[in-house]
């Protein structure tokens, strides 16, 4: 590593002993390039090592391992290569805290020896692409575990019932989603009661969602949309009285939306994704509009049937709802003047919608003042099915 004194270099912190032991490596968004050198073994009392944000390439080197004190490693944002989890290396850190490797282009698996890391409270290694292989049981027994980023990644096989369940207490972040996971979602996920972010989405998952979901009250970001999961929606989900993102868009749900949940369901909601679940039957319910923060509401491509809810009008901070591609009739009903004054889009086509679309709606559009960009309705053919006035109100007729 050189022959100058190792304390005096820039980003190196040490011990005040009598052998100027090197504590900590902090060398983030350095620009620091080249690779990681073996004889950084040579650190032996380092608690820390940050190398974030840098153009480092090539491997971890498995010397690593023998820096039995070190506490935080974090190489997130490089370029590095070649596998995280070596037994010869980074999993001999039997004291870390916090392993961060995401943003890099790591490959190989997770050996069962993963399950030594017992301080582990960061395991982070999202967005390498090729990391791939199963989740192994034995991650069930970092029990200091506080958050998981494997997202963007590889991983196959069935998510073990030995993870997240009531042994790992501190668990707040679990976001496996964009890998290849198949099998049902097993009830201990939802053991962590502290949970607030749930990520399963663009996987192959099935199954039903564990009605267990409803004691993760702390729960804020509830996402499995892009999988295969089939049933109902579980009313329990009325009991999480934090959540603020409901994205359960391109699965197989059944049945109807249950409407007694959205009475009891986070007043901090702004997100609403249920689209695409053609087997998704019954009508739109109307307590969905009483939640006071919600934003963005896609109901697009169910089976709904009924009418539009009188009250739509009421969810003064909606932007987005999407109910096309439906089986809803009737009328489209008015608002009353100053009601929904940040709408920006509104789909209401590949309906039976009759009548005509609302002047109140209308008045919402870009062309005469409002926030209204996109109206769109099935207001083509000769009758149209519904009366628009093409392009002043709906700026796009089907």
């Amino acid at each position: 590593l050189g022959n100058t004194n190792e304390c005096q270099w820039f980003g190196i912190t040490c011990e005040s002993n009598q052998n100027s032991t090197v504590t900590r490596v902090t060398l983030s968004q350095n620009q620091a390039s080249g690779s990681i050198p073996s004889e950084i073994s040579a650190l032996t009392g380092a608690l820390r090592i940050d190398l974030y944000s840098n153009s480092i390439q090539g491997s971890i080197p498995t010397s690593i391992g023998s820096l039995s004190l070190l506490e935080l490693l974090d190489v997130e944002e490089n370029d590095l290569s070649g596998p995280i989890f070596t037994t010869t290396g980074v999993l001999r850190l039997t004291n870390l805290v916090a392993l961060r490797g995401s943003f890099n282009d790591f490959t190989g698996t997770i050996p069962t020896e993963i399950g030594n890391l017992n301080n582990l409270e960061q395991l982070w290694f999202a967005d390498n692409g090729r990391i791939s292989g199963s989740i192994p049981s034995q991650i069930g027994a970092l029990t200091s575990l506080e958050s998981i980023f494997a997202y963007a990644n590889a991983l196959n096989g069935t998510i073990p019932t030995q993870f997240a369940g009531t042994n790992q207490v501190n668990l707040t972040q679990i976001r496996l989603y964009n890998n290849a996971l198949i099998g049902s979602i097993p009830s201990q996920l939802v053991g962590p009661l502290g949970l607030e972010t749930l990520r399963l989405d663009n996987n192959q998952l099935t199954g039903s969602i564990p009605t267990q979901i409803g004691q993760l009250a702390f729960l804020q970001d509830f996402r499995v949309n892009e999988n295969n999961i089939f049933g109902r929606i579980p009313s329990e989900i009325g009991n999480l009285l934090a959540l603020q993102n409901l994205i359960l868009n391109n699965n197989f749900f059944s049945g109807d939306i249950p409407e007694q949940a959205f009475t009891t369901l986070s007043s901090d909601l702004r997100f609403v994704d249920i689209s695409n679940n053609r087997f998704l039957r019954g009508s739109i319910p109307s307590t969905l509009f009483v939640l006071p923060s919600v934003r963005n509401i896609y109901l697009s491509n169910c089976s709904l049937t009924g009418t539009m809810p009188s009250n739509y009008g009421t969810a003064s901070n909606l932007r987005d709802l999407f109910v096309d591609g439906n089986n809803l009739n009737g009328t489209v009903p008015e608002i009353q003047t100053g009601q929904l004054p940040q709408l920006n889009e509104f789909l209401l086509h590949r309906n039976t919608f009759t009548g005509s679309v609302p002047a109140s709606v209308c008045q919402l559009r870009n062309t005469q003042g409002g926030t209204l960009e996109d109206l769109w309705s099935d207001c083509q053919g000769n009758p149209p099915e519904i009366l628009c006035d093409f392009p002043v109100c709906c700026n796009r007729c089907f």
